[in-house]
């Protein structure tokens, strides 16, 4: 029985307290929802309602998570915004809204880099609170990762050095 100890699990949630979301909509009313979720999830939100605005914003700040209005300022113009967001900000976490089911859409915004396609209904509340918690959680670790990647190939930049100057030193005993 491999259950998380809870120390790992109260770290999880700790590293998301306070991770900001940001909310491209049209929609005020969809915005102020969503920046409710997040606030309820202890997360942090901006919203603005035009990509062009999103991208100087993201050019400042990290996001953890960015949800985008797939029809955000016109029809299917938030497949343009994912690819565009996934370019400045390569390691948020980024859930797409539509107000209709498509599956065409959906398919398209996940091949551009979205997590998650949520349809805008009240049924779809629950679920969208959820996904904003996973893809703050995977943001942090996808960067964690990747910290993590960083620190190993750099020792093994040293340990390979070390190694290099050893052999040196033993070819250079040898020759005397």
């Amino acid at each position: 029985m491999n259950e998380p100890s809870n120390s790992k699990m109260t770290s999880s949630v700790r590293a998301i307290i306070g991770a900001e979301v940001l909310i491209i909509d049209q929609d005020e009313s969809v915005r102020d929802g969503v920046s409710q979720l997040a606030t309820e999830a202890k997360m942090i939100s901006s919203g603005v309602a035009d990509p062009a605005d999103a991208w100087a914003i993201l050019q400042e700040r990290f996001f953890s998570v960015v949800v985008v209005d797939l029809d955000s300022p016109h029809p299917n113009a938030g497949l343009e915004t994912v690819t565009s967001v996934k370019m400045i900000s390569p390691t948020s976490s980024i859930i797409v809204l539509t107000p209709r089911k498509s599956y065409e859409a959906g398919l398209e915004a996940i091949r551009a880099g979205a997590m998650d396609v949520v349809h805008k209904s009240p049924g779809s509340i629950e679920y969208l609170k959820n996904k904003l918690v996973l893809a703050a959680g995977l943001s942090q670790q996808w960067r964690e990762r990747q910290s993590m990647l960083r620190e190993a190939s750099a020792t093994h930049d040293k340990f390979l050095q070390l190694l290099m100057h050893a052999e040196r030193e033993v070819t250079d005993l040898q020759d005397k």
